[in-house]
């Protein structure tokens, strides 16, 4: 290609970028422009290359190949592809049938007099005039086949009406209804892929979901839609013709013909940009996290909203105009910047969208034609903003210039891995939305007697495939901001500090634009100063590499006031006190970083100070043992957890200790000192001095008790009724301590442990509705009356849900009751074979594959799947948790295919942590008195479980649900609780499997908030 020639291509992809739309009339060009992005320099441009550019859009215009800027329909009777996104998403979901992952959702709210028969005709209008809402991706022969059908008239709006729940709680109800429809999967090979869920608050009040699957729609398939909903509503308002233009193509032309465009020297061209942008190492980002990174990422995130004011949104707008960029470019240069200042790399890789729509005849077309593209840029030397913004310009139309390669097929040819728990290209992610601003009428639309609203950020998922997601959208209000972390890694204290910094450097930047960006503002002039303050209080300095004061979580080298040192300290460590003339400052070599509660994290010392991959110290106080006893604890201990030494005063709990563990340590502590402790003395002797005590008293005389305190609460309050937790399957309440332990401190929390365990004798209840009575005659005890908070793990939940039932029946008020991964009768079901093998398989490459690769390659394959039974769906249908994952087989011969997908589903299931949630399982080779207790407990309680038929509740259900679920089933969103609950379920996504979630930090917030709002109307005033 001649230089000019690209020269050429660069000017036409910076009017792409800017949304400017040029085309041929005659012998005329023409273009078409929002308000203010042709700036004089850009028209003046334009008219000096007029020629040129009516030469290259006449030439395109008569060139009849597939390169042409054209794309034309082809013929319904060809094999056609899907496009190679479309093609990505649906092997994708071959893998996780059961994920909402790629779910598109969006609400609206609906105010005035609204006519749903109208509605219903609107959407079968758009299904009809969008052939993608009409297609459907069947296997054939193991590949996606397109199918599309005639028409769908008869495709469902769903209407959910809540006049009768209380008029203060409608909203919240409309909201969590809205999020659990958003969830529910879709069936890509029968469809259909799009669901209106419209749910009436008031006669003139309505919120609309709609939810796509992204193999059919991105986000400007939602705007466009809107706008379609509103034109034709707007049609039958006025008794008149819709005006909607006839569609040139549809998306199935688009991805035949980008099928035949990537190819040859277009596809080679492309990919070698690509290659030369991302060469070599691209630094990973080492973020301020809350916690380590998991070796499997989850996807469970946590969003926070805000808007910044319309003032800085102009700035930017404004400083952005005068360097002839966008607003796009402006914010990604800022948003590296900001990382640059938090991670201390100078090389970065932000993904960004591209909505994909730079050719006429797609523009008004639904379809997934959005493309995501890994943007670099080098901050190396130090340059001011806008030096920086120039650099960011360069690559931004570079990038958008070479736009029409899918993501999905360079991160292929690159041999990247999509390993987004480590790969650079999957930790950022950056998105500017279309304007709502300017008379823009995607976010509302105002027709006579009703107002259509669209909900920026109402519905969300919970999932993204990125550490962070930002989101951004102007608006008349100013400019907002969708900020989504991975909580499996970072929790709100460590963002909304980043959020705050992020506003700062944006307004630093518009008034110093031309400052270097090591010294633009993260800080607050006031911030600055109560730190300076504060650094006053220890003569102790954290400074970043040019000796700024550096905020949160930004790591940076220790200054120590020279006041506090030895006077013969190295001269070369002295520097003068950048901030107290004549004062100076001792460098000390260790790196450092203020945690989020004001205290420092002091890191590893190296001798040149590498801020980039430190190593937190991690400060442990040991005690040896003093006596025999002691001595003796210690070895069972040590044995136990695996961990050498442990110190008589370390936390049981703290070193990983949960209550399968717990059933073994006091295994072995029977065997040694010949005495049964109960396993709840471990709550209140969690260490070996304190076991050592009871040991030692043999005070174990009291009477035993299904009722456990936890956690007393704070004994100045005495009005705040406790939390019950009624035991899972290990029958004990260990599991609960993490949570007890976290909520608020005056929150006093029991457990109700099984009858029958550490040997109690009192005669087991044959049906669950006698074992609830009897456990609410012991919460009795402590608390007479209600209203009654009530807890439960897995089947705990429904002994708790007994419970509850009861209560009510006896006029008592349960406010709260929480179930913990506790399934109803209908929550899970068994895949079919085809189903379930895909499912199971990728559960085994996101949680299972290194034991799995272990097994493998010791026992051989066929040696460990001819030992594997498959599990048949008639044996094990609803209830994967608690160890029921053993069958019997069907016998046979022959080893077809389905048995051996069979086969191999069964292995991964039998070797996830779904197997081992059944104490016979954990227990196998304990041989005691308190494991065999363990076991024949399980057996029992099994039995009465079986027997037990979930009725429906009157009231409402709160249920934190585990983000892993167990591989080859089908899972309901609400774990089938949603028909149970007569006022709804209340949902929230805890990151973790079926007990890990119990040690969750998430979840202690979430109950923190359960608590506070069941107890609201209780509280005094």
């Amino acid at each position: 290609m001649h230089l000019e020639q690209r020269k050429l291509d660069t000017f036409l992809a910076e009017m792409r970028h800017l949304d400017v739309k040029l085309w041929v009339e005659g012998d005329r060009l023409r273009y078409k422009a929002a308000k203010d992005v042709m700036t004089p320099a850009l028209l003046a441009e334009l008219r000096d290359r007029k020629t040129e550019i009516l030469e290259f859009l006449q030439n395109a215009s008569l060139a009849t190949d597939i390169n042409s800027l054209t794309i034309r329909a082809v013929s319904r009777n060809l094999d056609l592809p899907l496009s190679i996104s479309q093609e990505r998403l649906w092997y994708q979901h071959q893998f996780e049938p059961s994920s909402s992952l790629n779910n598109i959702i969006t609400a609206y709210r609906i105010q005035g007099n609204l006519n749903i028969e109208w509605l219903r005709k609107i959407q079968s209008e758009i299904v009809h005039r969008h052939e993608i809402l009409r297609t459907t991706f069947p296997r054939v022969n193991g590949k996606p086949k397109v199918m599309i059908a005639p028409d769908w008239d008869d495709l469902p709006i769903t209407l959910e009406d809540l006049q009768s729940v209380p008029a203060a709680e409608r909203e919240e109800v409309a909201h969590q209804r809205a999020i659990a429809e958003s969830r529910r999967p879709f069936d890509l090979e029968k469809g259909p892929l799009l669901r209106l869920h419209l749910i009436r608050v008031a006669p003139d009040d309505h919120f609309l979901s709609m939810t796509l699957h992204r193999v059919m729609a991105d986000g400007v398939s939602v705007d466009i839609f809107f706008r379609e909903i509103v034109t034709l509503y707007e049609a039958f308002l006025l008794d008149k013709p819709a005006s909607l233009p006839e569609l040139p193509i549809q998306y199935l032309d688009y991805a035949y013909w980008q099928r035949q465009k990537l190819q040859g020297e277009f596809l080679a061209s492309n990919l070698y940009y690509w290659k030369q942008h991302l060469e070599g190492s691209i630094p990973v980002l080492n973020l301020p996290t809350s916690r380590p990174r998991p070796s499997v990422q989850s996807f469970n995130t946590l969003r926070r909203r805000l808007i910044f004011p319309k003032t800085l949104n102009d700035a930017l707008n404004a400083l952005a105009q005068q360097e002839e960029t966008t607003l796009f470019t402006t914010l990604l240069a800022a948003l590296k910047v900001l990382l640059y200042r938090y991670s201390g790399k100078d090389d970065l890789v932000i993904c960004c969208s591209n909505a994909g729509r730079n050719r006429a005849e797609v523009e008004p077309l639904i379809g997934p034609f959005f493309n995501t593209l890994a943007l670099r840029t080098h901050l190396d030397g130090d340059p001011s903003f806008r030096k920086l913004l120039g650099r960011a310009k360069k690559t931004t139309l570079d990038g958008f210039a070479h736009q029409e390669l899918p993501f999905e097929q360079l991160i292929a040819e690159l041999g990247t891995s999509n390993n987004r728990g480590r790969s650079p290209l999957f930790q950022m992610f950056f998105a500017l939305n279309p304007s709502w601003k300017d008379g823009n009428t995607l976010s509302s639309a105002e027709l006579p007697g009703i107002v259509f609203d669209t909900m920026f950020g109402y519905l969300y998922t919970g999932k993204t495939k990125f550490d962070l997601f930002l989101v951004a959208r102007e608006s008349e209000e100013g400019l907002q901001l969708l900020f989504e972390y991975n909580s499996d890694i970072f929790d709100s204290d460590v963002i909304l500090p980043i959020m705050d910094y992020f506003r700062t450097l944006l307004e630093s930047i518009v008034t110093n634009p031309d400052e270097p960006i090591s010294k633009l503002a993260l800080l607050t002039s006031v911030e600055q100063g109560q730190l300076l303050e504060d650094w006053n209080r220890s003569e102790t300095y954290i400074l970043d590499r040019y000796l700024q004061p550096t905020p949160m979580g930004v790591l940076g080298e220790v200054y120590i006031g020279a006041s506090k040192i030895d006077d013969q300290a190295n001269g070369e460590s002295l520097i003068a006190n950048p901030f107290k003339p004549g004062e100076r400052l001792y460098k000390t070599g260790t790196v450092g970083r203020y945690r989020p509660d004001g205290s420092i994290e002091y890191i590893e010392e190296t001798e040149s100070a590498d801020l980039e991959s430190p190593t937190p110290v991690k400060e442990k106080k040991y005690v040896a043992s003093r006596d025999a006893i002691e001595e003796q604890l210690t070895e069972i201990w040590e044995r136990v957890l695996n961990i050498q030494p442990i110190g008589i005063q370390d936390n049981f709990f703290d070193l990983g200790g949960h209550s399968i563990l717990a059933v073994l340590l006091f295994s072995q502590i029977e065997e040694t000192f010949g005495k049964n402790l109960p396993l709840s003395t471990l709550l209140q002797s969690s260490t070996i001095e304190l076991q050592a005590k009871l040991l030692r008293e043999d005070n174990l005389a009291d009477a035993w008790s299904p009722l456990v305190k936890i956690k007393v609460g704070d004994t100045n309050n005495t009005n705040k009724p406790p939390l019950f937790c009624i035991h899972g399957g290990g029958f004990n309440v260990l599991i609960y301590r993490h949570v007890a332990e976290n909520l608020a401190p005056d929150q006093p929390v029991y457990g109700l442990q099984a009858r029958g365990l550490d040997g109690d004798q009192t005669v087991i209840a044959d049906r669950l509705e006698d074992m609830a009575t009897d456990y609410i005659q012991q919460i009795k005890t402590v608390q007479p009356q209600g209203p009654y908070l009530l807890a439960g793990l897995s089947n705990g939940g429904n002994i708790a849900l007994e419970m509850a039932q009861q209560l009510n029946a006896r006029g008592e008020k349960v406010s709260l009751l929480a179930m913990f991964d506790c399934y109803a009768p209908d929550g899970i079901k068994l895949l079919p074979t085809k189903q379930r093998f895909f499912s199971s398989l990728q559960y085994a490459l996101r949680y299972s594959l290194p034991r799995f690769a272990t097994k493998v390659r010791d026992k051989g394959l066929l040696a460990t799947l001819s030992k594997v039974e498959p599990l048949k769906s008639s044996d094990k249908e609803n209830n994967p948790k608690e160890g029921k994952t053993t069958v019997k087989p069907k016998a046979t011969k022959k080893l077809d295919i389905n048995s051996a997908m069979d086969r191999i589903s069964q292995y991964i299931l039998e070797h996830s942590p779904w197997v081992f949630f059944s104490p016979k399982a954990q227990l196998r080779d304990v041989e005691s008195s308190v494991g065999d207790n363990i076991k024949q407990l399980e057996e029992t309680y099994s039995n009465i479980h079986k027997a037990y038929t979930v009725k429906p509740y009157p009231g409402r259900i709160t249920l934190f649900k585990a983000g892993e679920v167990p591989p080859g089933f089908h899972v309901d969103p609400l774990l089938g609780w949603g028909k149970i609950a007569a006022e709804g379920v209340e949902l929230h996504h805890i990151p973790g499997h079926h007990t890990s979630l119990m040690t969750s930090p998430i979840l202690p917030e979430k109950m923190k908030a359960s608590l506070e709002k069941a107890l609201a109307p209780y509280q005094s005033p």
